[in-house]
């Protein structure tokens, strides 16, 4: 009985050892075989940053949308695109408000009267004509300035006068001569202004000779 107990401890050690060995062995079969797996961490990319440097959203171009263009056989101007043309003969009278509605001026209203003159005088004896009738017929015509200009590169000039008629008014009168003939543009506005007289000089910068 004790010499069977005696071989079983002994297969036991015997099964213990081979165990050990073994486990020793693919230890160091661990530690002596290559990686065939890559472990090294690839960098993380780091993630892309929005362009600072973009071109700012460009600003809306200024359309026409604020003038109209009246195209006539010898000249083109442009106008504000929410005011009344009515042609009259050699002229065209262009108001800021609907004479349809008021025939009248309105308190604010603006009207610009464009047109050849019928006239056998030169540009400077027409001028001294002008004033002279109309200060003789208008007792309250007062000439605030008068001065040389340019219409289209022609030679002008220009009057800016007031009137107690039609409820008070500034006229800014410009004559030029084209080709020997006078041609006048009349802007009856209701005072005189910095914005009126800037709005004048932008429509006299847009009138043209064909």
């Amino acid at each position: 009985m004790k010499e069977g107990e005696s071989r079983t401890k002994e297969v036991v050690k015997i099964v213990l050892l081979v165990l050990f060995v073994f486990a020793a062995v693919y230890a160091v079969f661990l530690l002596v075989t290559p990686k065939t797996v890559d472990e090294t961490e690839a960098p993380v990319a780091a993630p892309e940053k929005a362009d600072e440097t973009a071109a700012p959203s460009e600003e809306p171009e200024e359309t026409s949308a604020r003038w109209s263009e009246y195209d006539a056989d010898e000249y083109d101007l442009k106008y504000l695109a929410n005011w009344f043309l009515k042609e009259e003969g050699d002229f065209i009278t262009i108001t800021s408000w609907d004479p349809m509605v008021s025939p009248e001026r309105s308190e604010n209203g603006v009207r610009l009267i464009v047109g050849k003159v019928q006239t056998s005088r030169t540009l400077e004896e027409y001028v001294d004509e002008y004033l002279v009738d109309n200060v003789a017929g208008d007792p309250s015509y007062t000439i605030r300035r008068r001065e040389t200009s340019v219409l289209d590169a022609e030679p002008a000039y220009v009057i800016v006068s007031e009137t107690a008629l039609e409820g008070g008014a500034t006229i800014y009168s410009l004559f030029a001569n084209k080709d020997g003939e006078v041609w006048s543009i009349d802007f009856v506005a209701n005072q005189e202004s910095l914005e009126n007289e800037a709005l004048f000089n932008e429509i006299i910068s847009n009138f043209n000779f064909k």
